[in-house]
């Protein structure tokens, strides 16, 4: 009577070791780079969130408070210390329409990772939109 051996052959298992491999060093590849990109996701939507926050602000209160000019805007720090600081200038509008037209620009900065970011908003507001 002969039996018939039923395991796994040198080869498979080295094929199976092979793509195990392959599956760890893909995992161990992209992990990593997401905790680096979560905190930059976070920084850039709080940046959005101040400077809709400041224009929205500014879209509310009356048109005679839209003076031409630049103003700096009060620091925000974040959770993880992160400081968001920045400006925002008003101009008025193209002639004619300079005494009812403003074009406001808010510029916003902060570190990320020993890099510096920057975000632009801009948004125009008529004295005829209040």
């Amino acid at each position: 009577m002969i039996r018939r051996w039923r395991g796994e052959t040198l080869l498979e298992l080295t094929a199976a070791i092979g793509l195990l491999s392959l599956v760890l060093f893909a995992l161990l590849t992209v992990v990593p780079g997401s905790f680096f990109t979560m905190p930059k996701a976070e920084h850039q939507l709080a940046a959005n969130q101040r400077a809709e926050e400041v224009l929205n602000q500014m879209a509310a209160g009356p048109f005679s408070a839209l003076t031409p000019g630049t103003r700096p805007l009060e620091p925000v720090t974040l959770d993880d210390g992160t400081v968001v600081s920045g400006s925002l200038e008003i101009q008025k509008g193209e002639p004619p329409l300079s005494d009812v037209l403003r074009k406001l620009t808010i510029t916003l900065q902060w570190r990320d990772r020993q890099r510096r970011q920057v975000l632009v908003r801009h948004r125009r507001l008529s004295r005829l939109q209040r």
